[in-house]
């Protein structure tokens, strides 16, 4: 979620650079026909059916996301569907507008790793979880390297590998020896002075 200041400014200009391109013939859904497509009990929209969305859907899937009155898997759930806009009049703005949620440090954690998911998957921008490998929170750590494993990119193992010799917290790193394959190091055995041993 984008801070309440820039939230007004990012919707309008979303919305404009949507609305005003070729891409957006076709009237989009109403909000409430989205909020119905993401809200299904076990999964929501198929990613067929987002692609298949107008352009300018992305802009009310954006306004979804935002609106702390939705419920948190809806919200999730219109971010993560924001992979499906990948057409050259839509892209870079719905780029912008998720590597915003991903880097906002007071945005829900499960919109951040939506974000996070959908840069990777639908754009196969790697940018904000290369930015939040190396950040402070550690839940967005995690998030990150979950990110970067699941990519194809010849780059994202190296990253995940120079973050595990750097990494302090203990979840974290098992978390990227996981990501990569790596076994989780064994304490050694300290058997006690005049203890038998087998």
């Amino acid at each position: 979620m984008l801070h309440a200041s820039h939230r007004p400014i990012a919707l309008a200009a979303l919305a404009w650079a949507l609305f005003a391109s070729p891409a957006s013939a076709d009237p989009p859904p109403s909000r409430a026909a989205l909020e119905q497509m993401l809200g299904g009990f076990e999964e929501g929209a198929s990613l067929s059916q987002l692609r298949a969305l107008p352009g300018a859907a992305s802009a009310t899937l954006l306004d979804i996301a935002n609106d702390p009155a939705a419920p948190l898997f809806v919200r999730a759930r219109a971010v993560y569907g924001l992979r499906a806009f990948t057409a050259p009049g839509v892209a870079p703005t719905v780029q912008s507008a998720l590597r915003a949620v991903a880097l906002s440090a007071g945005a829900d954690p499960l919109l951040r790793r939506a974000a996070l998911d959908a840069l990777a998957e639908g754009h196969g921008d790697l940018g904000a979880a290369r930015t939040l490998l190396g950040g402070a929170d550690p839940s967005m750590r995690e998030a990150a390297g979950w990110t970067l494993s699941r990519s194809a990119d010849p780059s994202a193992r190296p990253a995940l590998s120079a973050q595990l010799q750097r990494e302090r917290d203990p979840a974290v790193a098992r978390s990227l020896r996981d990501a990569l394959g790596v076994p989780t190091p064994t304490a050694p055995t300290v058997t006690p002075p005049g203890a038998v041993t087998r």
